[in-house]
């Protein structure tokens, strides 16, 4: 993706109050420079079948419900 979509997909997260879940730094960086709207969770895993992320996010589902509901935090490593 280029700086144009990753633009864009910012903008619309932030518009309806979505949280990005992504492997790609730029969000993570973006969301440090301008905290949030959007919420980013910044998935710290390496090349890996989709499998692997989708067993990722249940396993982790109640680090990322306190994630969601905290008012002051942009964003969220995983795994840690």
């Amino acid at each position: 993706m280029d700086h144009d979509d990753d633009l864009q997909i910012w903008d619309y997260a932030k518009d309806n109050d979505f949280v990005i879940v992504s492997k790609d730094k730029d969000f993570l960086q973006r969301s440090v420079l301008l905290g949030h709207p959007p919420k980013i969770v910044h998935l710290t895993i390496g090349n890996c079948p989709v499998s692997e992320i989708i067993e990722l996010l249940p396993d982790n589902v109640s680090q990322l419900k306190v994630f969601h509901k905290h008012s002051s935090k942009s964003y969220l490593l995983l795994p840690q």
